[in-house]
């Protein structure tokens, strides 16, 4: 079974929306989601993102 993290990756790479991980904290990661005109951060653990953030980014990237 893939983590979320990779879960919320595979999203992102589908929907064609640029993405990097960020490693900032010592239990966290940061992703940054990036199109043209919007950027949008998504931060949690590896098993603890939150997907409803990401449904929201989604929505207005696509």
């Amino acid at each position: 079974m893939a983590s979320k993290l990779f879960c919320i990756l595979t999203r992102l790479d589908e929907a064609g929306v640029h993405s990097v991980i960020g490693h900032y904290a010592p239990d966290g990661v940061t992703i940054t989601a990036t199109v043209v005109g919007k950027r949008a951060e998504i931060t949690g653990t590896e098993d603890a993102m939150p997907e409803s953030t990401l449904d929201e980014i989604l929505a207005d990237f696509t």
